[in-house]
């Protein structure tokens, strides 16, 4: 495999995992072992790399490094970041020095440490969020504690304020920390609401002012030559039911 690591399938009545194995200096360690070996091997002679990680949907991910160069983060070695961290990250001495292997030893920074999401009932009382961003995972837990001190009890439905903690040592367990609930901001599933979210998560501008209001009347249209294809056939990637069409 061009990055020397291994699936072994075990397989159950109830149960299909992975345990992913990697080698170093020779010896493959398997996911009990890695993170051990990787905390006593790190403060030997492997070499370690900043950058932002960009994690794909079959959960591996990439680290993107100053000069343009990435390393290849395997599953399992994650660390609980997200696309958009900044990591730590250590390199395996073993890999193939064109297309290295490593591990997140830390997450330095997120990205999208504070986000906009809806509100989620999960099992056993607990409750989760979606972001509203792609790049953050599909469902996040809430911290209970986080819950409890909120001044309105949440609903499902509800947009959401959260924050995605970073974990303070190295090579913290792979799952996901829970996020912490700041607030609601309304119901989702009318207009305002959902417009309120959007501009919140992205931090689009305030309405225009009036000044601009009055700068932007006072601009002329351009007359535009127009041609008339109306005997041509057109061609659309739009379904059916578009409201508009892309040529």
């Amino acid at each position: 495999h061009p990055y020397h690591h291994y699936h072994h399938y075990h397989k159950s009545l109830k149960h299909h995992y992975i345990i992913l194995t990697i080698p170093i200096d020779g010896k493959s360690y398997s996911t009990k072992q890695t993170r051990q070996t990787l905390m006593a091997k790190e403060k030997q002679h492997a070499k370690e790399a900043t950058g932002e990680l960009s994690v794909n949907v079959q959960g591996f991910g990439f680290v993107r490094l100053a000069e343009g160069d990435s390393l290849f983060v395997p599953p399992g070695y994650l660390a609980g970041a997200v696309t958009g961290d900044t990591v730590l990250a250590v390199i395996d001495p073993q890999s193939d020095p064109a297309r290295p292997v490593a591990a997140v030893k830390r997450i330095l920074a997120r990205k999208f440490q504070n986000f906009i999401g809806c509100l989620v009932p999960m099992r056993h009382g607990h409750w989760g969020i979606r972001p509203l961003r792609h790049e953050l995972p599909d469902l996040l837990k809430l911290s209970d504690e986080s819950v409890a001190r909120s001044e309105v009890p949440p609903r499902e439905g509800n947009w959401a304020r959260a924050e995605l903690p970073v974990p303070q040592e190295d090579f913290p367990p792979e799952a996901l920390p829970c996020a912490n609930l700041l607030g609601t901001c309304g119901a989702s599933g009318n207009v305002t609401g959902d417009l309120d979210a959007i501009v919140a998560e992205y931090n689009i501008p305030a309405p225009y002012t009036a000044a601009e209001e009055a700068a932007a009347e006072e601009l002329k249209p351009v007359q535009v030559r127009r041609l008339d294809c109306t005997k041509d056939t057109i061609v659309t990637i739009d379904p059916v039911d578009a409201r508009d069409y892309d040529d």
